[in-house]
């Protein structure tokens, strides 16, 4: 049965960086990692290893942005990312990891609605895979009760070193 832990600390604390030195090499995870790259927020898909430009700057002449207050990204990428949920869905793997999710979802945009209906079906799943979701701790409680995710294992930051299996 998939289980899901959700990893939670402060912004800027080093979630991603903890996730990228665990998953970025392993052959038997999928998912997303959205590291900083010379100050820009990237896109690094853990089963292809591609990093994509996800953060946009002023210059960048890309027409479809998503604007989050003063941040501006790349639409293509959270399309990228919606067909991955579905393509999950299809595949056996042992780790599946979404870093973030945040406050476009829980107002119904970014990775919205395929973070919902992967999840949704994720939860009866009876593989054995762990759903590890990033998200900053100032929304932790309100990710759970969004989500329903009640039974979710909470994994914090300083304790990612006893995180079982990895």
């Amino acid at each position: 049965m998939a289980e899901v832990i959700i990893f939670t600390a402060p912004i800027r604390s080093g979630k991603t960086t903890a996730l990228m030195q665990t998953f970025a090499k392993r052959n038997d995870t999928v998912g997303f990692l959205c590291p900083d790259v010379n100050g820009l927020r990237h896109f690094f898909d853990l089963q292809t290893k591609e990093l994509l430009p996800f953060e946009l700057g002023l210059a960048d002449l890309i027409s479809e942005r998503v604007q989050i207050g003063k941040f501006s990204f790349d639409k293509k990428v959270f399309d990228r990312a919606s067909d991955m949920f579905s393509k999950w869905n299809k595949q056996s793997n042992r780790y599946i990891v979404i870093d973030e999710i945040g406050k476009l979802e829980l107002n119904n945009m970014g990775f919205e609605p395929s973070f919902s209906r992967f999840l949704t079906t994720a939860k009866n799943w009876t593989l054995d895979t762990k759903i590890i979701l990033v998200v900053r701790n100032s929304l932790l409680e309100a990710m759970i009760s969004h989500y329903n995710l009640l039974d979710a294992r909470v994994l914090e930051l300083n304790n990612f070193s006893q995180i079982d299996d990895f």
